[in-house]
Formats: structure tokens, C-alpha cells, sequence
């Protein structure tokens, strides 16, 4: 980070990083009533709620605005690190900031590390060891807030504060996990039948089980029930519900209470972004379950697709909003 009304300094950002001026700096501000003197303010819930925090929002810059970009936006963080937020309030002046890496190559967390390959840095603070995602990146210039990146701060977390969807940049995904025991059948029939309604591959769809073993095939039922959706699931393979997948999912649906509470069990967290398939933007219903079809006959998965498909279609309207440029 240097002072970002600094010409020579945003200069030597650039050529330390070995960096092409056409990417830009993000403005660091110690306080949220500090951005609307940079930056044209739109959806102030977010800022409200969401600041200082993992999350970049994007405006247009203002004349004010020391660092902008050449279509005139600018990228704004307050960050969550008191002793920096004490930094920035002292100087008295934004910083222009970036990731501490060679342009291209992946963030580096060590101090060490930062000090061999950025010999010449003036100062060089040990913050402690940073771990896990970087900050989301929300587009805030038009009225339909966008995410660009995809980072610490979720979808639904976004859409939480500001009580609407937010749609998908064309670099983010969409990551979906369908819940049920063995994997085996609801939840690759779900998975399958999804695909088949919403086609983007920004959307990424994966199903799993509380119970399940890696690499078994889904039943051959659950196969017959996805073709007369039009999809085919006979390269499906069964795995298990993970810490990992609960992490990378913005979405879990599940079959039954007992995968919700398993998923929860795993990552408490995920409790705002897991629901039960049936009650999804649906509210409560009085049989909320999707009923499990196993050992049994064809008719029997048929009617568990069926209770499934009225939520998998406000599902894909839902995404169908998200994915609307």
C-alpha cells in the first residue's frame, strides 16, 4: 500500500509488481463516511452492514477520487485489521493498495517471502499469518449489484442486507450442493434435472451424501427418472458430504433435517446458505422432506422427482436473475 495521492509511489507499485497500468488499485479508507467523498454512492445497506470487512465494492469515481480506473471506477475496502484502520486514520490520506505478488502469479502470505521478492519495500509490517479467501468484489455502479469475485463475503450474505439477488460477473460461479444419504438417487436426480433446466457454466452443480461411498453410480431408476427430464446422469458417481464442499458451495439443499443438520454439524457457518430443497423461497411446508426412494420401484422415484421439480423450477428462475447481464 503507498499514499495513494502519491504519483511516484502508485509508480512503484506498478513496476515492482511488474504490473500493466490497466489494472487497478483498490482505495483503502478507514471509515465508511470517507467513500462518498471518492465515490458516487449507491446501495448504502451494503456499506452499512457489510463494512469495514472482506469486501470490495466497486463505484464511479468521483473527480475527487486520487486512483481510479480508465472508465473511472474505483475499488473500495475498509478493511477489518484495527492497527491498519489506526494506520490510515493517522495519515490522514487513502492508501492505493494491491496483493502482494508478481502480477499473474498467486498472492503471497508469507513476510519472508514478500521481503525476498519485494527487496525494496520502504516498510514491511508482520501482520500475522493470513489464511483462506480473499475479499469479494461487488459491483455496485448500476442498480443490479454484481459480484465480480467471489471471496470471503457470500452471496446470500450480500443479498441478506440488501434484501434482493445479486446477479453474477462473467468470471464468478455459482456453486450449488444437493444433499441426500447415499448419493446414490435424490440428489443426483435433483443435480441432473437442474442441469437440464439451466445449461450456463458459471452455474456449477454437485450433489453428495451424509452416508455415501466414493464412486458408486447412481440408481439405475434415479438414471430412467433424469432422461424423461432430458438429462443424463449415468456418469454420476457417488461421494461423500465434506467439510471442503460445504465451504465452496454457495447454495446446500437438502433432502431431509437430518442432512441439514449434518452439514451443519460440519461447518456451523453454513447455516445461512443451507436450506431443506422443499422450503427453499417456497416458506415452511408440512411435509418438508423429499422422500427416499431406495429399494424400491420405479414409481416411487417418479413421485420423489416430482415432489422436487416445484422447488427446482423457482430454483432456475432464481439463477435465471442471477445470470441476466
Amino acid at each position: 500500500g503507498v499514499d495513494a495521492t502519491n504519483r511516484d509511489a502508485i509508480d512503484k507499485i506498478y513496476r515492482i509488481k511488474r504490473r500493466g497500468e490497466k489494472k487497478p488499485l483498490s482505495l483503502f479508507l478507514d471509515r465508511r463516511d470517507r467513500i462518498k467523498d471518492f465515490a458516487f454512492v449507491k446501495n448504502r445497506k451494503v456499506i452499512e452492514f457489510l463494512l469495514p470487512g472482506p469486501l470490495t465494492v466497486v463505484y464511479w469515481a468521483k473527480e475527487s477520487c486520487p486512483i481510479k480506473t480508465p472508465d473511472r471506477s474505483i475499488g473500495i475496502r475498509i478493511p477489518q485489521v484495527p492497527w491498519l484502520l489506526e494506520i490510515i486514520k493517522r495519515y490522514g490520506k487513502p492508501l492505493a493498495t494491491t496483493s502482494a505478488n508478481l502480477s499473474d502469479e498467486e498472492p503471497i502470505a508469507s513476510p519472508l517471502k514478500i521481503a525476498e521478492i519485494f527487496f525494496d519495500l520502504d516498510l514491511l509490517i508482520d501482520g500475522g499469518p493470513k489464511h483462506g479467501l480473499p475479499s469479494t468484489v461487488l459491483d455496485l455502479r448500476s442498480n443490479f449489484p454484481t459480484v465480480l469475485r467471489k471471496g470471503k463475503i457470500s452471496f446470500l450474505e450480500i443479498e441478506k442486507a440488501i434484501s434482493r439477488l445479486v446477479k453474477l460477473g462473467s468470471e464468478a460461479t455459482f456453486n450449488i450442493l444437493f444433499v441426500c444419504t447415499g448419493n446414490s438417487c435424490r440428489s443426483p436426480m435433483a443435480q441432473g434435472i437442474l442441469r437440464g433446466l439451466v445449461s450456463d457454466p458459471r452455474v456449477i452443480i454437485e450433489s453428495c451424501g451424509i452416508s455415501a461411498t466414493e464412486n458408486g453410480t447412481a440408481a439405475d431408476y434415479a438414471q430412467q427418472v433424469v432422461k424423461m427430464f432430458g438429462w443424463d446422469i449415468s456418469s454420476h458417481r457417488t461421494k461423500p458430504l465434506t467439510k471442503d464442499l460445504v465451504n465452496q458451495s454457495d447454495l446446500i439443499l437438502c433432502m431431509e433435517l437430518k442432512h441439514f443438520e449434518r452439514v451443519l454439524e460440519l461447518v456451523p457457518g453454513a447455516a445461512l446458505k443451507t436450506f431443506l430443497l422443499k422450503e427453499y423461497k417456497r416458506g415452511p411446508v408440512i411435509k418438508n422432506q423429499v422422500p427416499d426412494p431406495i429399494g424400491k420401484d420405479l414409481k416411487a422415484y417418479q413421485e420423489s422427482a416430482k415432489v422436487m421439480f416445484p422447488s427446482l423450477k423457482v430454483l432456475q428462475r432464481e439463477l435465471e436473475i442471477r445470470l441476466d447481464p
